[in-house]
């Protein structure tokens, strides 16, 4: 078992290489992004996309439809190999590439924490409706036992005392 302080050490490290690799995906981008500029040819600029890991894929691809003479490919049976076409109708800044590098087109680390989707914490709280409104406990804990909620964090059904009849008037 590693010890914090082993941890911390490699958790730098790791900060470390993602900087050299935002930095390098910039680097080929801004590469790619000139040679497209310059010879209309996209297959560079695909393949760095290709290889972009799937948190990279959007933030990349916004980068380069931002500001390079492309567009999205539409032709689906070409789309997953060349996800990008030439547009010649678009205009190339190399400058504003360079300005806004393309990392920063993902969500902030406060916006991706957010969007994470958290399944327990949504079927509790589909659980605490059910049983506020009556919904069989057997069928919540059932439910729950599916994304491994404990059953005693599974609230009890609430049952309504049922209503008397009014008497009848005489």
């Amino acid at each position: 078992m590693l010890t914090v302080k082993q941890i911390n050490s490699k958790i730098d490290a790791l900060g470390t290489l993602n900087l050299k690799v935002e930095s390098t995906i910039q680097e080929l981008g801004l590469v790619c992004m000139a040679h497209a500029e310059a010879h209309g040819d996209v297959t560079v600029m695909n393949r760095l996309v290709n290889v972009l890991r799937r948190t990279q894929h959007q933030a990349f691809t916004e980068w380069c439809l931002a500001f390079g003479k492309f567009k999205r490919n539409t032709d689906k049976a070409k789309a997953d190999v060349a996800p990008l076409v030439y547009d010649k109708s678009r205009t190339t800044d190399i400058e504003g590439a360079t300005e806004k590098q393309w990392f920063m087109f993902a969500d902030s680390k406060a916006e991706a924490i957010a969007k994470a989707f958290d399944l327990q914490a949504a079927v509790k709280a589909l659980l605490k409706k059910a049983a506020a409104n009556g919904a069989d406990h057997e069928k919540l804990l059932a439910l729950a036992s599916v994304v491994d909620i404990k059953p005693e964090q599974v609230p009890a059904t609430v049952t309504k005392p049922a209503v008397a009849a009014p008497e009848a008037l005489v």
